[in-house]
């Protein structure tokens, strides 16, 4: 995945720390992908705040009732609170469209 901060591509693996941070739906089927929809954008600390987005089939939430409820970061709902709209592309390029 690419750090949208910093451009760097970055590897996760199993066990690595971020957070589920916003999430859209996929318009282009080039980020969320297999038939899942969802597009995380995920964040973590490492000398300052980074970003990347990351297609829900790799994170494997499930579906969105399984994890809509949780409670986000703020103290809201994933689901109600989190959502932040469509977007397109695949996911190092990923633009949303609100």
């Amino acid at each position: 995945m690419r750090d949208q901060k910093t451009g760097a591509i970055k590897t996760l693996y199993n066990g690595n720390s971020v957070a589920l941070f916003w999430w859209y739906t996929d318009s282009s089927g080039l980020c969320g992908v297999h038939g899942n929809p969802y597009v995380w954008m995920i964040a973590w600390q490492n000398d300052g705040f980074h970003w990347a987005f990351i297609g829900d089939y790799y994170v494997k939430t499930g579906e969105e009732w399984h994890w809509k409820n949780f409670t986000n970061f703020q103290g809201g709902t994933l689901g109600n609170d989190n959502y932040q709209g469509a977007g397109s592309g695949t996911c190092d390029v990923f633009r949303t469209t609100s």
